[in-house]
């Protein structure tokens, strides 16, 4: 004890407050707080501090990859000139862009602490977000009862305040100290992201695995059950793909065959998403394409004439104007161009929207570069981490129903009877959890950093140079390696 240093006596304290931060965020109390995000950046410091003798040079190179555009991005989207239209503070905006970067540094080092478990840290964010889902979900059976929407389809309006409302488009939330009624939309994400966790059981036994079978049954259960009763079907629909893609990472992962396929559908998907953009942002900006596909009903429904559509291209063409490069501008007039303020005030439905709104073309850029060397770190720890497979599935599965749902379901006006109560998407608690788990899931590029075999430790003078966890060996020496 008398050897150890300060760092190695107290890190516990750093895994703490990483693990009690993650059960605050995911039970959030359904809003925006700005304590979690400079909450986030001083658990950021401390836990790197706490990490840092367990950073090593390999470390470097994937993490400035993937840091670099989301630091860049997050400039934009926090100072951009969106959020003067609802009169954000420097404050507020200082604290937006401090808590995308403090999560993923927060993700980063709890990988390198070796009293840190990824089992706890499950735990914490599905018990965080089934708390959540359970307690506002028993609120809305007690105020509308169970399967509502289909009960009241028929008598769907109410009146409040003056205003017509629809019965079947809302749910109870616990938001703060008070119940407010919330899309389903939004509530619907929670219940999701909790729903989840049922993957991971693919990979569970009930009598060798007690207590991760029953958790992740509760959680998952949890989840499920508030998406059937209040019948949410693009949640049903995505948690039906989330786990498609377990099933292929459970029995199909080591198949060349179906590795290849998925490989060139990925491949002509991707090629497909290009086209589209490019065709979007051509359909807004040359009048003879935008033409041409007002002509083409099979064009015209995809570009034109779908409810993301009809908000995302005055938004698409909007973002093009150079007063509008680091977000939508306040500006309602300029030179002939009228400012298209119902679409920027109205709900798109899509998060790849909602990034263009907040911080412009240039920050939506940054954030697929993110996106993209995200997804190739992550198909690494997939590879190469040394976390149980259940804790790789469930985490994969969050990432792909959180980003599907939140391209179709995304809702930043959720507050049904204050419709002016912006939520924006960069700075939802939830995409500080995704932030995390990319943080997280960086495993340095030099696999002499990596120990695959969990051999026991030699003794070696030069032992007390050298650090152990479950993923990694790091070390001062470089002429040896230990495995």
């Amino acid at each position: 004890m008398a050897n150890k240093s300060f760092q190695e006596e107290y890190e516990s304290i750093g895994t703490f407050l990483i693990l009690e931060l993650l059960a605050l965020v995911c039970f959030g109390l359904g809003g925006v707080n700005l304590i979690f995000q400079y909450a986030g950046f001083i658990v950021a410091l401390i836990s790197t501090f706490f990490a840092f003798r367990n950073y090593s040079k390999d470390d470097l190179k994937p993490i400035l990859l993937i840091a670099a555009p989301l630091f860049l991005m997050s400039i934009f989207t926090s100072f951009g000139h969106f959020l003067d239209i609802f009169g954000y503070s420097v404050v507020t905006r200082l604290g937006a862009f401090l808590s995308l970067i403090s999560f993923l540094a927060i993700g980063l080092s709890a990988r390198r602490l070796k009293s840190f478990s990824a089992k706890n840290a499950l735990l914490c964010i599905g018990g965080g977000f089934a708390l959540i889902t359970l307690v506002s979900t028993i609120i809305t059976w007690s105020q509308y009862g169970m399967f509502y929407p289909l009960i009241y389809k028929n008598t769907p309006s109410y009146y409040y305040d003056g205003n017509l409302y629809s019965i079947t488009n809302e749910m109870s939330w616990l938001n703060g100290f008070k119940v407010v009624e919330v899309s389903q939309n939004y509530g619907g994400l929670f219940g999701l992201l909790c729903a989840c966790a049922l993957t991971g059981l693919l990979f569970l036994k009930p009598k060798e695995n007690k207590v991760a079978f029953t958790s992740l049954s509760v959680i998952g259960g949890i989840g499920l059950i508030s998406i059937i009763s209040i019948p949410n079907f693009y949640a049903l629909v995505f948690l039906a793909i989330t786990f498609a893609v377990a099933c292929y990472y459970r029995f199909l992962r080591n198949n060349s065959l179906a590795n290849k396929i998925l490989h060139y559908a990925v491949l002509v998907a991707a090629g497909i998403a290009v086209i589209m953009f490019l065709f979007a942002i051509l359909n807004v900006s040359v009048p003879g394409v935008a033409e041409a596909i007002a002509n083409a009903s099979f064009l015209n429904r995809i570009f034109n004439a779908n409810r993301i559509m009809i908000v995302a291209n005055p938004i698409l063409e909007a973002s093009l104007k150079p007063f509008n490069l680091f977000g939508i501008n306040t500006v309602t007039y300029y030179e002939g161009y009228i400012l298209p303020t119902s679409s920027i005030l109205s709900v798109s439905g899509s998060f790849e929207v909602e990034v263009i709104k907040e911080g412009g073309i240039l920050a939506f850029l940054l954030f697929i570069a993110f996106a993209v060397l995200s997804v190739f770190s992550f198909g690494r720890y997939l590879k190469q981490g040394k976390d149980d497979e259940y804790i790789k599935v469930v985490f994969l599965s969050i990432l792909v129903g959180f980003t599907l749902y939140l391209s179709i379901c995304d809702d930043v006006f959720p507050i049904t009877h204050s419709p002016t109560s912006y939520y924006p998407f960069t700075q939802s608690l939830p995409f500080m959890i995704i932030i995390f788990i990319i943080g997280y899931t960086i495993l340095p590029m030099g696999k002499a950093e990596i120990n695959f075999k969990d051999a026991p430790k030699k003794e070696k003078p030069e032992d007390k140079k050298k650090y152990f966890d479950d993923d990694y060996s790091f070390s001062d020496v470089e002429e040896e390696e230990y495995v």
